[in-house]
Formats: structure tokens, sequence, C-alpha cells
């Protein structure tokens, strides 16, 4: 019985990283993914002015000298740290962005 109880806590512990993983089943971000190179709006993440960002936008992140850019698509239209899509070891500043839902998706 004990072998049991192990294999079952085991089991939770595992399973608990992919219950709050960033990604959906097929490997995309919740928050959108990633663009071509583009003129897009730019937004420096040393400045400490809000970022508020349209669902659906797409957007030149800079920081430190690198520069990525990130088509917006989130599923819940709220804040949502840069860090949880930015490429590895890219300076995210501890920035978040605010997601508001784009026209089309807005009640009315």
């Amino acid at each position: 019985m004990k072998n049991i109880n192990a294999l079952y806590i085991a089991g939770i512990f595992l399973a608990c990283p992919m219950a709050h993983a960033d990604t959906f089943p097929n490997g995309q971000s919740h928050y959108g993914s990633p663009a071509p190179a583009g003129s897009y709006r730019s937004v420096d993440l040393s400045q400490k002015t809000p970022i508020n960002v349209t669902c659906g936008e797409t957007l030149n992140f800079t920081s430190k000298g690198r520069t990525f850019a990130w088509k917006v698509s989130s599923i819940r239209h709220s804040h949502v740290p840069v860090a949880r899509f930015a490429p590895p070891g890219f300076d995210t500043q501890g920035r978040s962005i605010f997601v508001m839902p784009a026209e089309h998706e807005r009640g009315g």
C-alpha cells in the first residue's frame, strides 16, 4: 500500500508543472506567437510606463540592445509578464503587458 501511495504522490508532483504550462498541448503559447522581424510598434522595456496592447497586435520588444517581435494573442485579456513569452536569456526587466480585447472580441 505504501508503494501505491508513493506512486500516486509522485504522479501528482510530475503533473503539476504541466498544469501550469504556458503552452497548449500542440506547443503553441497561450500568449501569442513569434513574429518575423518587421516595422511594428516598438516597446522599450527600460521605460517604466504601462504597456497596453490590443489582442492581435504585433510588437517589437527591446531591452539592452536586443529585440524580438511577438504577435499578442491571449485567451485571457489581462496582464501577462513578458518573461512568459520572451526568448530564453532576454532581459524583460520584470515588465508585463496589459492585453485588451480587439474590437471584434468585444461584446455589443
